[in-house]
């Protein structure tokens, strides 16, 4: 993948590389060592945090080939009204090794609806508190990398 991509470097402000999230394939460990950035979504919930452990320590290991490479976790269909997911978000954001986004998704419908009607959230009527999320991620994504 990183050959591929490496074509179309120059063509493009930006290139977002959307990899599956088995760890163990070629896709990601391919796709970070040409990014500025690595962004793991990570669900705030017990089990999640722990498969995050295997996706942060394989884009750590990516920075010795990519010394650039910026990593960040995401929270990520976020229930805030959820004490559990309040107290793994806590604990997202205290690891030293790879700091949180302060943007984070809710689990919102409109995410949903937005994948039905085939456009974005911006387009998805009564979608208030899923654009501004949206919108503070991009914002947060791109003071990173420019």
């Amino acid at each position: 993948m990183h050959r591929e991509v490496r074509k179309f470097v120059n063509d493009y402000d930006y290139i977002l590389v959307d990899c599956p999230p088995a760890v163990h394939s070629a896709a990601p460990s391919s796709a970070l060592l040409i990014s500025d950035l690595a962004i793991i979504p990570v669900v705030p919930s017990p089990p999640d945090l722990w498969a995050a452990v295997a996706a942060k320590t394989l884009a750590q290991h990516a920075q010795v080939q990519n010394e650039t490479l910026q990593i960040r976790v995401m929270a990520n269909m976020v229930q805030r009204r959820v004490s559990i997911a309040r107290q793994a978000i806590e604990i997202l954001g205290d690891d030293g090794d790879v700091p949180l986004l302060n943007a984070m998704v809710g689990s919102r419908s409109a995410f949903r609806e937005c994948q039905a009607i085939g456009c974005t959230v911006h387009g998805v009527p009564g979608a208030r508190e899923a654009v501004q999320e949206v919108d503070m991620m991009v914002d947060e994504i791109l003071s990173l990398i420019e």
